[in-house]
């Protein structure tokens, strides 16, 4: 994980594997963030791979955000594998979900 805070919003990019430890921590960076003032937070998925239990940790992340006072939106590159699955999942209807743009 890197975070570039030289841009409004803030991007935080994730690399690796996202399982329930990473996204613990990756929702602290986030709502340290937001607590610091940045308040939208982009989190860059194109190389992120997902275990079990992902949609529960994206959530989780969400959720860290917004009980700051901020909001995510999800960014993935075109040749994404991660990116299809959170579009499907973060942005259907029901979920309340944050918007998820392809960069």
């Amino acid at each position: 994980m890197w975070v570039d805070t030289g841009d409004d919003p803030v991007v935080v990019y994730l690399a690796g594997t996202l399982t329930d430890g990473t996204g613990a921590n990756v929702a602290a960076v986030v709502r340290g963030l937001v607590e610091e003032g940045h308040h939208d937070v982009v989190i860059d998925v194109s190389h992120l791979s997902l275990d079990d239990g992902w949609f529960d940790v994206l959530c989780g992340i969400r959720r860290e955000a917004r009980g700051a006072g901020g909001s995510v939106t999800w960014s993935f590159g075109p040749d994404s594998a991660t990116g299809p699955l959170l579009a499907l999942h973060l942005a259907g209807p029901g979920h309340g979900a944050p918007a998820v743009h392809p960069a």
